[in-house]
């Protein structure tokens, strides 16, 4: 090959790095990435909510602005990956019931409905008597909630093959290594594996957490910690109506995301830990708690279970940043809004490779 094999090589197939590559692409440019299991980490274990209303939350007013803005670019991204790769991204926008199972869950999701509201969320207070559509195979202990009109959800396994099909009807190259060391040599960011070395004009780090070393200088702007997160799948017998359930269950936080193939996401553990295991008493939790609020999910299959490492930032919110020279991007920081964040990523990448005239 040229001494620049690639216009741009991508360290990181996750949906974060699928996406950086997927918006490069368009643009023409020559691209690959470099990652052993394209499509795993915590990708793998996501459920697909799109639900910055719903998930606005104290403190995090720079992650929840992005990903609205992130959701209105959705429906555009979901057509042009859908027509490059002949895979069908179907956006379910069906909003978010947010429900309380006691007085004091309840209390509890008032308190982030108002913080959503102070932040330009429409927020609807919904009574069972006059919206019992929302409230359909919910028990009838709930009889009210806060809906979030605008809220979607997508399944992120349809996601990935999206963007992969893309990029391959693109010609990208698939690298399925891991990058022992990455460096910006002045003329080229470089990237090493195992088996060789490969070179490009600009380089893109989307490896979520990863504790690797390279010869590239890391940030001191941002630094990223793992939160471990299971999601149990379910199965009902399909097709179903989609909907996406969030609710607290004595003190404890659980949604639900029934799509109309009859899957079911029921999530997610949260855990300050870099262990890829998950324990019994976690599936136990997520399963009990969603079936006190869906009954009828007693009866559904259990599929099994996926755990992921979710990148959390210092202060909890996404980034994507230069690295010296400007060569080199780093982005990250995407904690629970992986999914969510795919277009906005892909533009930011787009704008990266054109600003730095790649």
């Amino acid at each position: 090959m040229s001494e620049n094999d690639f216009d741009v090589i991508v360290v990181g197939a996750g949906v974060i790095g699928l996406s950086c590559a997927f918006g490069c692409s368009t643009k023409g440019l020559r691209v690959a990435l470099v990652d052993p299991r394209p499509g795993s980490g915590a990708t793998n274990a996501a459920a697909g909510m799109l639900a910055p209303s719903a998930e606005a939350t104290d403190g995090e007013n720079g992650s929840f602005f992005a990903s609205l803005e992130a959701l209105s670019l959705w429906p555009t991204f979901a057509r042009d990956v859908s027509e490059r790769s002949g895979e069908p991204l179907h956006l379910d926008e069906g909003g978010s019931l947010c429900v309380g199972w006691d007085h004091s869950d309840r209390a509890l999701q008032a308190h982030l409905a108002r913080t959503a509201t102070s932040l330009g969320v429409g927020v609807i207070l919904v009574e069972r008597v006059q919206r019992a559509e929302l409230f359909r195979d919910v028990t009838p202990r709930i009889t009210s909630g806060h809906f979030y009109a605008n809220d979607a959800s997508i399944d992120p396994d349809i996601v990935v093959r999206g963007l992969m099909g893309a990029l391959r009807r693109d010609g990208a190259t698939f690298i399925n290594e891991r990058a022992t060391d990455c460096v910006d040599d002045g003329g080229a960011v470089i990237v090493q594996t195992a088996s060789r070395t490969y070179r490009a004009k600009r380089g893109i780090i989307a490896t979520g957490y990863s504790p690797d070393s390279w010869s590239l200088r890391p940030s001191t702007a941002h630094a990223i910690r793992p939160v471990r997160g299971s999601t149990v799948r379910l199965r009902l017998d399909g097709p179903v109506e989609p909907r996406m359930i969030r609710a607290v269950v004595r003190g404890r936080s659980v949604y639900i995301v029934v799509r109309s193939s009859g899957d079911v996401v029921l999530g997610a553990s949260s855990d300050e830990s870099s262990e890829l295991i998950t324990e019994a008493g976690t599936v136990l939790r997520l399963m009990s708690d969603a079936i006190e609020i869906l009954p009828d999910l007693e009866h559904a299959t259990f599929v099994g279970v996926r755990v992921g490492l979710r990148p959390v930032s210092a202060d909890q919110n996404p980034f994507f940043e230069l690295l010296a020279g400007e060569k080199w991007a780093w982005v990250g920081g995407h904690y629970r809004q992986g999914i969510t964040m795919a277009p906005l990523v892909a533009k930011q990448a787009g704008a990266f490779v054109v600003e730095t005239a790649c």
